[in-house]
């Protein structure tokens, strides 16, 4: 992705929130500042969104054998990541409208993908595309199945992997975004994220 490139993603309150994506100041950024005041709000399932965490230790345990700790808690805040990033993104709609995203910077990615599927995976190939997208999607089936347990109806996309060294990511007006750090003994750090539209 070149620099000083501005793509903008728009949404009705009927479709899934979506993000903004630009580079900026070569640092991948989660620009939250468009997000509307929680109690303006009226999210399906808002009382739910801890089932993202639950989700992200429960599948990287099954599939990659570690053991992940959330190790920070940023809501509706910027934040920057330097460096390359791998980032997969799906849809959760029906009864919810939410985006979920999960972000690895390459030296994670590195070390991650590779628990996944079995083999050394270089970051720039399709496989790495693969391993994130595939994981994104186990992320988001493991949601809707705890969703679906609280009684909510619940159809997912097909999953999208954006790869770049600058990037921002923000939801539109009228919604609300939450983020969590992971991280483990040996692979580095990664984000994953849920944004939640009514």
């Amino acid at each position: 992705m070149s620099e000083n490139i501005n793509c903008r993603a728009l949404c009705t309150r009927r479709e899934p929130p979506t993000m903004w994506l630009c580079e900026r100041d070569n640092k991948l950024m989660i620009d939250n500042t468009l997000s509307t005041n929680i109690e303006n709000l009226n999210i399906p399932g808002f009382e739910y969104r801890e089932f993202m965490t639950e989700a992200i230790t429960d599948i990287f345990d099954a599939t990659c054998g570690i053991e992940l700790k959330p190790t920070e808690d940023r809501t509706n805040t910027a934040i920057a990541q330097d460096g390359e990033v791998i980032v997969g993104m799906i849809s959760l709609t029906g009864d919810v409208n939410w985006t979920l995203f999960m972000g690895l910077p390459a030296s994670t990615a590195a070390t991650l993908a590779p628990l996944f599927a079995g083999f050394d995976i270089a970051f720039d190939s399709l496989d790495m595309s693969d391993a994130v997208g595939e994981l994104t999607n186990l992320v988001a089936g493991s949601m809707k199945l705890n969703l679906a347990a609280a009684e909510f109806d619940i159809i997912l996309s097909l999953p999208t992997v954006l790869r770049a060294k600058m990037m921002v990511v923000a939801p539109l007006p009228d919604s609300y975004c939450m983020r969590r750090t992971f991280s483990s003994a040996d692979h580095g750090l990664f984000w994953c994220g849920l944004t939640m539209a009514p």
